[in-house]
């Protein structure tokens, strides 16, 4: 595995990589069934800049606008291979607790894990984990920042509203909609934003063009302009 000192995850980036909601690792966590580092120092303003550095979130407190920091989670190795080994076993209530202080235990590079009658190969998990964390990094170089907007790199394509299209169209579709790209970049944009998300106001889950054409196909464009003049300045 990581080193745990070198490769804390967020939560959404844990989520990624194991193929999870963040929000049920977050309850796992509030449930104390894992432990996470906590983290609380100045929010950055650079997403990719941020991963390397202590994370952040500032919120604004509704109907007084003021500023508060929201601390991060992050979680490591031996949280990463506990949900993956519990995934696949049924545990008796505490089972899961006594997996947990094992895991902590072990070392990163043990390949077996005993506790009690049990026994497990950590080799194929660690391999999974691995490929995903190792995607991370892929996803991270294949994007830059340019003020408060991330693009797909070499492209003025931004990350996010790309990101936003499988809400309601298929990867084919969304490629259907932008043909300078490739479906590689494009499924880097999705995993991306996955990894990455962008909290506020969300994106048109749509393009511009199918919502053109649905307003067309609805009628909204079918005006009656008879006996109305029409001077050029209208036109432009």
């Amino acid at each position: 595995m990581p080193s745990t000192s070198s490769h804390l995850l967020t939560v959404a980036e844990a989520g990624f990589v194991l193929d999870k909601p963040p929000r049920d690792l977050n309850n796992a966590i509030d449930k104390g069934e894992v432990q996470a580092k906590v983290v609380g120092k100045k929010a950055p303003t650079n997403v990719l800049a941020a991963r390397a550095k202590a994370k952040t979130r500032v919120r604004t407190i509704a109907g007084t606008g003021k500023r508060v920091s929201e601390v991060i989670r992050q979680l490591g190795p031996a949280e990463l291979r506990y949900f993956k080994v519990v995934a696949s076993l049924d545990l008796s209530p505490g089972g899961g607790k006594r997996i947990y202080q094992a895991l902590r235990k072990l070392p990163e590079d043990a390949q077996v894990f005993k506790v009690g009658d049990l026994e497990l190969k950590l080799d194929a998990i660690d391999r999974k984990l691995h490929q995903r964390v190792n995607r991370l990094t892929e996803l991270r170089r294949s994007v830059e920042q340019r003020g408060d907007t991330v693009y797909l790199k070499a492209t003025n394509v931004p990350v996010y509203p790309i990101a936003a299209l499988q809400k309601s169209m298929s990867l084919d579709e969304i490629l259907a909609g932008y043909p300078s790209l490739t479906r590689t970049q494009v499924e880097a944009a999705l995993d991306f934003a996955r990894a990455y998300p962008k909290p506020g106001r969300p994106y048109p889950s749509t393009t511009l063009k199918r919502r053109m054409a649905t307003m067309a196909a609805a009628g909204m464009f079918d005006v009656d302009t008879s006996g109305v003049e029409i001077s050029p300045e209208m036109l432009e």
